[in-house]
Order: C-alpha cells, then sequence, then structure tokens
C-alpha cells in the first residue's frame, strides 16, 4: 500500500541480489478526498528449501516496478512458523 501513484510492480530481488519471480494477485486503489492509496498485491515466489536457508535470518527483499520501488523484510520467527505449520512433502 502507498501514495502517489501506480508502481506496476514486475520485479523482486533478495538481498544476495538472485532475481526471484512474482505473480500479479490484484490492484485496488482507494481514494478519499484528495487523498489515494495504491493497493499493488503480489505473491513472490520462493521454494521451501530457499526458506529453510533464511530461517535463522529472515528474508530482505526488493520489489520494482515502472514508477518505484519498496524493501520488504520477512523475520525468521515468520519463516520458522511457516516451517513448523507446513508439512514438507
Amino acid at each position: 500500500i502507498y501514495e502517489g501513484s501506480w508502481r506496476f510492480y514486475d520485479k523482486a530481488y533478495s538481498s544476495e541480489g538472485d532475481k526471484l519471480e512474482i505473480t500479479l494477485i490484484s490492484k485496488n486503489v482507494d481514494c478519499y478526498k484528495n487523498r489515494c492509496l495504491y493497493i499493488e498485491v503480489i505473491g513472490v515466489n520462493i521454494t521451501r528449501d530457499y526458506l529453510e536457508k533464511h530461517s535463522e535470518t529472515g528474508i530482505k527483499y526488493k520489489v520494482s516496478g515502472k514508477y518505484g520501488s519498496s524493501i520488504f523484510f520477512v523475520p525468521a520467527a515468520y519463516i520458522k512458523g511457516f516451517l513448523s505449520a507446513v508439512p514438507n512433502n
């Protein structure tokens, strides 16, 4: 969620510089008076092995598009919780 105008997110990179695949899930805009919030929901496609590799450090990644970028962080505790809740098949 951000202000300004659409960023059109289409790329993601790990903190190690690896390109990560993304999937656009939805886009929406919510305006009230003179202020608009832009919402782009994307999925960053990563493997279980990648999660396990980063289960102690967390994952920092950058998402960018035609008109801007943002940096996100997934804490190690979230990754550990996910790995313990989802069976390894």
